[in-house]
């Protein structure tokens, strides 16, 4: 399994087509057809169901996109966390405290 067969299934689960899905990442939608099989054939999961031109998602694949959007998700926090590492830059921070005395 790849990138490219992850971004495939992506863009036609967030498109609902294969033909929007190849528009959305700039390919044919032949390719996307051949990626999705791909992707079917290395996971051996039954990814969509074919009724005629149009692909209606299985269980399988809502479950394996919710983690791919999860995946996502994570990445951005990533870059997100790169941001904030680059505007703070690098160095140490210390702090001291002294016990706090009580007098009755």
């Amino acid at each position: 399994m790849n990138l490219s067969l992850i971004e495939a299934f992506n863009a036609v689960m967030r498109t609902g087509s294969t033909t929007r899905g190849a528009e959305l990442l700039g390919v044919s939608q032949p390719a996307i057809s051949r990626s999705l099989k791909r992707l079917e054939d290395v996971t051996r999961l039954k990814l969509f169901e074919r009724q005629g031109p149009r692909l209606l998602p299985t269980a399988e694949a809502e479950i394996f996109y919710q983690e791919i959007v999860d995946t996502y998700v994570g990445l951005d926090r990533l870059k997100q966390a790169v941001a904030r590492i680059r505007s703070v830059g690098t160095g140490s921070l210390r702090i001291a405290s002294s016990a706090a005395t009580r007098s009755c």
